[in-house]
């Protein structure tokens, strides 16, 4: 658990100092930040599925969103259990200024 928080403190700081910002889908650099969630795996749940529901595909495919996950969390990409809590991101876009 200390390392999550170590994670997420870390990409804060990282987002704070440089800001961030992408290429969406149609070619528009939209400024973004990550706010995180946790969430109770149902059955049937996969990593995939997760990011299929959860991710911003205009930022990052599912591939890219399963990963970050799987990294977040410190657990291989095929390994959640039904009850477990995980941490995912949700990504914000920020407003123009």
């Amino acid at each position: 658990m200390k390392s999550t928080k170590l994670i997420i403190v870390s990409l804060l700081l990282v987002v704070f100092v440089f800001g961030i910002s992408a290429l969406n889908t149609k070619g528009e650099v939209l400024p973004f930040e990550f706010e995180y969630k946790y969430i109770e795996v149902e059955k049937g749940d996969t990593l995939y599925s997760i990011a299929s529901e959860y991710n911003d595909k205009d930022y990052y495919t599912n591939k890219e969103y399963v990963e970050m996950v799987a990294d977040i969390n410190s657990i291989p990409k095929n390994d959640i259990k039904v009850g477990e809590k995980i941490l995912i991101p949700i990504i914000v876009v920020l407003e123009a200024e």
